[in-house]
């Protein structure tokens, strides 16, 4: 994925033998709802995060492995939000903001997660 980002002019996205996007990288990304992903590790499991999405603007939220992913438009307004739930932890608790990649594009319009 990271090579296609660097070296295509234009991409097509397959599912399942079906052709669901093509076009250049910017375009198929000014495409979705959201433009960058917030990652936080160390969150407590239990963690209601029914307020980040009362905020609206977040498009997805995704948990597993012990890390929450943020499916944002722009990270920077949920910063404040987040300051106050990570507050509440008693756990070392890290963030990583990251714009959309040609990986999260793939995820989000085929439904899948990625192989190695």
């Amino acid at each position: 994925m990271e090579e296609a980002e660097r070296l295509c002019d234009r991409l097509g996205i397959l599912s399942e033998g079906k052709l669901v996007a093509v076009g250049t990288l910017d375009e198929l990304l000014s495409g979705t709802e959201f433009g960058e992903v917030i990652e936080v590790r160390g969150l407590p499991a239990g963690v209601d995060l029914a307020g980040m999405q009362a905020l609206g603007g977040v498009s997805r939220i995704e948990r597993g492995d012990g890390v929450v992913r943020l499916y944002v438009k722009r990270a920077t307004e949920y910063l404040w939000p987040l300051q106050k739930i990570i507050n509440r932890s008693d756990k070392n608790v890290r963030i990583k903001i990251a714009p959309l990649s040609l990986e999260d594009l793939f995820l989000h319009l085929t439904g899948r997660e990625l192989r190695d």
